[in-house]
């Protein structure tokens, strides 16, 4: 069935969903009955049928004899060109590579080094070091002038230690005649830190002393021991024997806990009873009797040994711990040598002690 477009009243096809002529879409109604009379509107020779296309918005119907023109996009909007940014200012002198700095060490003026060296100078000195160039008024701290060391990744190798360049004479420091640079001002004076007293000068020569003054302690038994040696060979053990009590009374005094006394007295008593025993047994000339004494000397040795062991290793804790708290001289004592030595070897430090109380110096 043939339908009317509502907008321009041009005849289309049924099938036909967009008007012939202006192209807007075709409702559903159907032709109205006048349709079936000739179109007063005189024919004009067919025209080919335009592709479909996008509907824009609204617009002025064109004619029926003429085909609708193609619409174009509007061009885009027009741009003012946008001026160019200002150059940046100059960078400033605390980041020019090549400003050169004068830096303090110790109370000394060093410099002028390029400010890459400084950077790499303060990787290993205090951050508060003091730096000036031309155009400051004053010394001032590096950081407070933006100088900080670079920072060192975690996989490179620590940078080389930082020599600093030795002090030129004041002949060689100063600026040469029509050089535009500003001398720099006076070297400040750099004291120790508050609360650190300054450090004292070398002595060169001088002997080594003991770490501490002696005190008024107890004197040790005063014998060389080679001479100690030489008694005990000769009395047959017994001046040994007797230096053994003088020590233990010494140790005594310096640590009244000492049981080195008491043991020592149990270990003669020990060896007297071995004799007097060994003696009678030999007078009865009876088998059981030498028998049962030969069992009580061998019970007698091992208590003999083991008080003798127990005496002599308390005095060495006893002596170690005195001289290296009342009177502290850093002593050591071996622990083989004791054994082995013990009277000897007690006697040996016994005279350097001796020699440390009389001349201060510990031998």
């Amino acid at each position: 069935m043939n339908r009317y477009c509502g907008t321009c009243g041009t005849l289309a096809d049924a099938e036909d969903r967009f008007c012939p002529g202006c192209g807007k879409p075709i409702g559903g109604a159907p032709a109205p009955a006048f349709a079936a009379q000739p179109n007063p509107v005189p024919a004009y020779p067919a025209q080919p049928r335009p592709p479909q296309a996008p509907v824009y918005g609204a617009q002025q119907a064109p004619s029926p004899a003429f085909q609708a023109p193609q619409r174009t996009p509007p061009p885009p909007p027009f741009l003012m060109p946008v001026a160019p940014p200002p150059p940046p200012p100059p960078a400033p002198a605390a980041q020019r590579p090549d400003a050169q700095w004068f830096y303090a060490v110790g109370g000394k003026q060093q410099g002028p080094v390029p400010e890459s060296v400084l950077r790499v100078a303060l990787q290993t000195l205090p951050a508060d070091t003091l730096v000036w160039q031309p155009g400051l008024p004053s010394w001032k701290p590096a950081t407070e002038v933006g100088l900080k060391a670079p920072a060192s990744s975690a996989y490179s190798a620590p940078p080389p230690q930082f020599q600093p360049m030795p002090a030129a004479p004041a002949a060689f420091n100063a600026p040469a005649p029509g050089f535009n640079q500003a001398p720099p001002p006076a070297r400040p004076a750099f004291g120790p830190p508050p609360g650190f007293p300054a450090p004292a000068a070398p002595q060169f020569g001088a002997p080594a002393v003991a770490s501490a003054a002696p005190v008024n302690g107890p004197t040790p038994p005063s014998m060389h021991w080679l001479v100690l040696l030489i008694f005990t060979w000769v009395t047959a053990g017994l001046a040994g024997l007797v230096w053994t009590f003088r020590q233990a009374a010494f140790v005594k005094k310096i640590d009244p806990s000492s049981k080195a006394v008491m043991l020592l007295v149990i270990t003669t008593l020990g060896m007297v009873a071995q004799v007097v025993m060994y003696i009678a047994a030999m007078r009865s000339l009876s088998s059981s009797s030498i028998a049962t004494a030969s069992g009580v000397i061998l019970l007698l040795n091992v208590v003999i040994i083991i008080c003798g062991l127990m005496a002599v290793f308390g005095m060495r804790s006893s002596i170690v711990r005195y001289y290296n708290t009342t009177e502290p001289i850093g002593l050591r004592l071996s622990g083989v040598m004791t054994f082995f030595f013990s009277i000897l070897y007690f006697q040996y430090h016994f005279s350097r002690i001796v020699e440390w109380r009389k001349t201060g110096r510990l031998g």
